[in-house]
Order: structure tokens, then C-alpha cells, then sequence
């Protein structure tokens, strides 16, 4: 049975990117498997993704909520696996075009002040899809890791795993001792690949 608490590297990596395709996922999605997605999803660079999760082994994943919302460049995607976990991937900037204007505004709102817009919106993202038991696993890329950074600070015990693909760092001036302990733990997990904005 799948469950988000033994993934490999690859899978974790592969959940990262997912929150890319929640301007795709919202409101059609809900409630489906990846493999159902994957049947009826048109063909282009989200099936693609959808085919490579389910291809991984993350097939029986179910789309649970999709958040985007185009004026602050913020997208999340909940989802549960077959034990009841609940993972949260988090969108990160979209590279450099007009499109992410409000991303990289929104990016240097953090890095300054350690708050804004979107990480409101993804601690909302969470209260409302969490699992309230705390088996709760956090996924992101780049802007989208720094999201689960926040998050998982202010939410530490009802965490069990962060997994975070070239993470933009979080403002450590505006943590507290126990926040900065938390993104220190175990419980965080970091890859670096070269080449990444």
C-alpha cells in the first residue's frame, strides 16, 4: 500500500513538481487518482508529469485540493495516499517571464521580511486540507520550498517530513529559537541540483 512515508528520493523529488500543474488541476480534478487524471487529462506537459508519477509508483495518490490564484502567483495541490497521510506540494516561481512578476515580488517580500502574501495563502492552504492526526508531509521547488520552510515552522508537530528540491532559503532573522531548531531537524529533507534559478 502506498504511503507518503516511505517514498524514495525520486518520488519525493517527483511530488515537488506536481504543484506546477495546479493552474491545470484546479476545479476539474478533485477527488481523482493520478491514474484517473492520467486517462482523461489532455495530452500535454501536465499528463506528461501525471505519467511520470504514475510511472513511479504514485499512481493511487489522490488529488484532494487545488489552489491557484493568478494575482499573487500562489498554487498548492493537496493530496492523500491510500494510509490516510496527507502531502501538500507547494508551487515555486515560474521562471523568468511576465507571468512571475508577482512570484519574484512576493520572493523578495520574504527574504526581507520573513512574510507575504503567498506564505499566508499556503498556511490557509494547510489549516483547511491538513491531516489533523499530524501525518502531514510537505513537497517544494524552489519559491514552493520556501512556502513548506514557513509552513513547517509554524506548524512543527503536525509535520512528520518536508522534502524540498533547491529550496529558496527562509529569512532565518525572523525565526524564533524552536523554528530555527525545526528546520534544522530530521525531519527536513534538501536536494540541490546545479543549473537551478
Amino acid at each position: 500500500m502506498l504511503s507518503l512515508e516511505n517514498l524514495s528520493d525520486k518520488q519525493n523529488m517527483l511530488l515537488t513538481q506536481l504543484s506546477y500543474e495546479s493552474d491545470v488541476l484546479k476545479g476539474v480534478y478533485e477527488g481523482m487518482t493520478l491514474y484517473e487524471i492520467a486517462e482523461v487529462v489532455p495530452d500535454n506537459g501536465t499528463k506528461e508529469l501525471i505519467l511520470d508519477l504514475c510511472h513511479a509508483g504514485l499512481g493511487s495518490l489522490r488529488i484532494k485540493d487545488v489552489e491557484h490564484d493568478y494575482a499573487s502567483g500562489f498554487g498548492a495541490i493537496a493530496f492523500t495516499d491510500q494510509s490516510g497521510n496527507t502531502g501538500f506540494s507547494y508551487r515555486g516561481t515560474d521562471g523568468l517571464s511576465w507571468k512571475s512578476l508577482n512570484d519574484w515580488v512576493d520572493n523578495l517580500s520574504t527574504m526581507i521580511t520573513g512574510t507575504s502574501i503567498q506564505t499566508t495563502q499556503a498556511e490557509a492552504f494547510f489549516d483547511k486540507n491538513r491531516d489533523v492526526s499530524g501525518n502531514n508531509y510537505l513537497y517544494g521547488h524552489s519559491k514552493g520550498g520556501e512556502l513548506s520552510e514557513s509552513v513547517f515552522v509554524n506548524n512543527y508537530s503536525h509535520i512528520k517530513g518536508v522534502h524540498l528540491l533547491n529550496p529558496q532559503p527562509i529569512n532565518p532573522y525572523a525565526l524564533s529559537a524552536d523554528q530555527l531548531a525545526a528546520i534544522r531537524s530530521d525531519k527536513v529533507d534538501i536536494v540541490i541540483v546545479e543549473r537551478d534559478y
